[in-house]
């Protein structure tokens, strides 16, 4: 499976760039056609939070399902998830039990993320 397993790193790295471009040349780049609201973060990071930024726009907009409100986090979670599956397919045969490993490296990602980036200093 070395061929898939390649195949899903060259596609976490196109995410990467993807994120990287919106993220530092938004302006005139490909994204910058569609709606700002969502590609441009300047913009984007709005979506997670009600009108007046306070609380979260929905249950879970913040966390798990923050790649619903933008293109920087779209793109990053298609990164996570293809980096892990080159991981999980380089010995592997895609199966149950990839899905399975996958589901258990996203969680394990996300909340060591969680639990880093909102502990106090």
């Amino acid at each position: 499976m070395i061929i898939l397993s390649i195949f899903f790193w060259i596609l976490a790295a196109v995410c990467n760039s993807i994120m990287d471009t919106l993220q530092f040349r938004y302006n005139g780049s490909f994204w910058s056609r569609f709606n700002p609201h969502f590609w441009n973060p300047k913009l984007s990071w709005r979506n997670k939070w009600d009108k007046n930024l306070s609380t979260p726009k929905f249950w879970g907009s913040t966390t798990f399902l923050v790649f619903l409100t933008d293109g920087w986090h779209l793109f990053q979670f298609m990164m996570i998830t293809f980096a892990a599956l080159s991981v999980i397919t380089f010995e592997d045969s895609f199966n149950l039990g990839v899905i399975i490993n996958l589901i258990i490296y996203k969680i394990i990602w996300s909340s060591t993320f969680e639990l880093l980036f909102r502990s106090k200093t």
